[in-house]
């Protein structure tokens, strides 16, 4: 019985942080087509747009955020993603091999009746 809710729970974490690193691999995809995009503004409108920040919408007021975000950084978030994603893809594929081991033969002290 313990091993049963040992593997459930290995399943479920598993599935836990294969979804959060998915989850980290999009965000950090995300922030790099910001940065790219950002970068590929002509300076002087990214000049324009900090000036005017408190007035931008959300999307122009991400881009120069995370314009701003060291490029170490995103390449650390990029590793944590990936290593979640190895993690919780080896939790749940591994799990059901956890099986308990079958026992040889009948148990003692139990006869078949005929």
């Amino acid at each position: 019985m313990g091993l049963a809710i040992a593997r459930w729970w290995m399943v479920l974490l598993g599935g836990v942080f294969l979804g959060a690193g998915l989850f980290l691999h999009g965000l950090v995809a995300s922030a790099e087509y910001f940065r790219a995009e950002a970068s590929n503004t002509f300076f002087l409108w990214r000049w324009i747009g900090s000036v005017t920040f408190p007035f931008q919408d959300d999307s122009t007021r991400l881009a120069l955020w995370l314009h701003e975000v060291p490029r170490p950084m995103v390449g650390e978030s990029a590793r944590s993603a990936w290593t979640m994603i190895a993690i919780g893809g080896m939790l749940a594929l591994l799990s059901p091999f956890c099986r308990p081991r079958q026992g040889r033969g009948r148990k003692k002290g139990k006869r078949r009746s005929t």
